[in-house]
């Protein structure tokens, strides 16, 4: 499936700025004043996992163009078509495939990409730290 090349306008850019400021400043402020209260272990891990998702998309997508251009072999080999319920270049569908890598009719590689990716780097990111062992302190003679 092709698809078409768009551009935001100077408007949406604008909001979008805005947006982005606003909410980074709100978490911002929240931090600061609930900071005792948080959590900054947990809150970074659910961030880092999402970036993870992010990032397994951004490869997914990678892969599908990689295919396109017939530099990786399966682009025809597709799992299922999506496309009537949830096409991936409007709305819904549009906004997953930029955020999360979704497709409307994925490529068996692109699946596997995107789940080792995804299933490895979690479990890289988020399994316990190995216990340090204690440096003995330095005698005084």
């Amino acid at each position: 499936m092709a698809r078409r090349l768009r551009q935001s306008s100077p408007l949406q850019l604008a909001i979008g700025a805005a947006l982005g400021l606003a909410t980074a400043l709100a978490v911002g402020f929240a931090m600061y004043r609930v900071g005792v209260r948080v959590n900054l272990g947990r809150f970074f891990s659910v961030l880092g996992s999402l970036l993870l998702v992010v990032a397994a998309g951004l490869l997914a997508n990678a892969v599908h163009n990689l295919q396109a251009l017939g530099a990786l072999p399966g682009a025809s080999f597709t799992l299922w078509n999506a496309g009537a319920v949830m096409p991936d270049d409007r709305g819904l569908g549009d906004v997953l495939h930029g955020l999360v890598g979704y497709s409307a009719a994925p490529t068996l590689l692109q699946v596997v990409v995107w789940a080792v990716f995804l299933g490895g780097g979690l479990w890289l990111f988020l399994r316990p730290a190995p216990p340090r062992r204690a440096v003995p302190a330095p005698s005084v003679s």
